[in-house]
């Protein structure tokens, strides 16, 4: 529904190499459970996500993405990042979502009051970006092209 773009661009990444570009879904018990530990509403979007890949995402370069990361930890990544930088946590909103993390460096979030297929925002080397993609389709489909370059050799 939001990721069918995503999808089916992944289904050629897959056909490189079905060992080291698979995905693995939540269970819908773990997506309630991450939804009730946040005390938020997930949006849509990121539940098809979850749904799709939350449990191994191949085509994310990060290890910092597994729905049970988000549950445990995802604020705290971000809390200790914004304090060696001496920024105000207060920047972020109450609920942002940080579903990804890449080297500590990278903080991709979305925000559960934004809708169903919410923009994402990142943190990034210390500067907030509003509205970096449109959507997390956008962001995955970004990562997949990338992947696929790099799986042919370009």
């Amino acid at each position: 529904m939001y990721l069918d773009k995503a999808k089916s661009r992944f289904q050629e990444l897959e056909q490189i190499n079905r060992d080291i570009y698979k995905n693995c879904p939540c269970s819908l018990e773990e997506v309630e459970l991450l939804e009730h530990d946040l005390k938020l509403k997930l949006p849509g979007a990121y539940r098809e996500f979850l749904l799709w890949c939350g449990n191994r995402c191949g085509f994310l370069d990060s290890d910092r993405y597994f729905w049970s990361d988000v549950k445990d930890s995802h604020r705290e990544w971000l809390e200790e990042a914004m304090e060696i930088l001496n920024l105000p946590m207060t920047l972020v909103p109450s609920d942002a979502i940080i579903f990804y993390v890449n080297g500590g460096y990278i903080y991709a979030f979305i925000r559960a009051s934004e809708g169903d297929n919410p923009p994402v925002h990142e943190f990034r080397n210390g500067q907030l970006l509003w509205n970096y993609v449109d959507s997390i389709e956008q962001f995955c489909l970004e990562r997949i092209e990338t992947a696929l370059r790099l799986a042919k050799g370009r």
